[in-house]
C-alpha cells in the first residue's frame, strides 16, 4: 500500500482509479482542486466591453443561496468575439472560503461598472404577443380579469426582455395562456366590427 501526497492544498474532485488497481507511470490518478477561490465564467455583450476592465467588481448570485452575494473581480477578458452571440468571455475570480460555490454550479452576475444604471422591468419573451403589429402583454387586474398593455421594449437578455414603458413594477403578466387571451381579444374585436 502506498500513500499519495498532493503537491498542493485542495480536495479530490475526481478519482481515476479503484482500490487494488495497478498504477502505471503517467496514469492520471486523481484530480485535486483548490476551491478556496473559484472561477465564474461569463459572456459579456461586445457593446459593454468599454465599461469593463481587469479588476472590475462583480456580484455573483446563485439559486442555491438566494440571499447571498459573492463578490469577485474580473481576472480575464477574452480576445475573440463570438460571431453567433456577439459576446466575449470573461473570467471572474471569486473568493470561496466557506466552500459554498461548487464546480459546475450556475450563477448570475452583476458587473459593477461604476456608470450610473437604472433598474429595469424584465419580463419573459414568451409573455409578449404581437397585436396589430405592436408588442403587448396581458396583465392580471386585482379583480382577476385581464387587460392588454401596449409596450415599448428595450434590450433582450437571454429569454427575457426589458420593458421601457407600458408596465409598472409588481404587475403580474400572463406567460402561459397569453396566446389564448390574444385570440379571445381578436375574436371580440371581429364580433364588434360585425354588429
Amino acid at each position: 500500500m502506498y500513500t499519495l501526497t498532493s503537491p498542493g492544498p485542495g480536495v479530490v474532485i475526481e478519482r481515476e482509479m479503484s482500490k487494488g488497481e495497478v498504477i502505471e507511470a503517467g496514469k492520471k490518478v486523481a484530480t485535486i482542486s483548490d476551491l478556496s477561490t473559484v472561477w465564474v465564467l461569463l459572456n459579456i455583450h461586445e457593446k459593454d466591453l468599454a465599461k469593463i476592465k481587469q479588476g472590475t467588481s462583480v456580484k455573483i448570485h446563485t439559486e442555491s443561496y438566494p440571499g447571498e452575494v459573492f463578490a469577485g473581480k474580473v481576472a480575464y477578458i477574452g480576445d475573440i468575439v463570438d460571431p453567433q452571440t456577439r459576446t466575449v468571455p470573461l473570467r471572474v475570480e471569486v473568493p470561496n472560503p466557506r466552500a459554498l460555490l461548487k464546480s459546475g454550479m450556475f450563477a448570475t452576475a452583476e458587473v459593477v461598472t461604476g456608470t450610473s444604471s437604472t433598474e429595469a422591468i424584465m419580463i419573459p419573451s414568451s409573455a409578449i404577443q404581437k397585436i396589430q403589429g405592436k408588442p403587448a402583454v396581458f396583465v392580471q387586474e386585482k379583480d382577476g380579469s385581464f387587460a392588454k398593455r401596449k409596450l415599448e421594449l428595450g434590450r433582450e437578455f437571454g429569454n427575457s426582455v426589458e420593458v421601457k414603458s407600458g408596465l409598472k413594477e409588481g404587475e403580474q403578466v400572463v406567460v402561459t395562456g397569453a396566446f389564448t387571451l390574444k385570440s379571445e381579444l381578436l375574436k371580440e374585436s371581429l364580433e364588434g366590427d360585425g354588429h
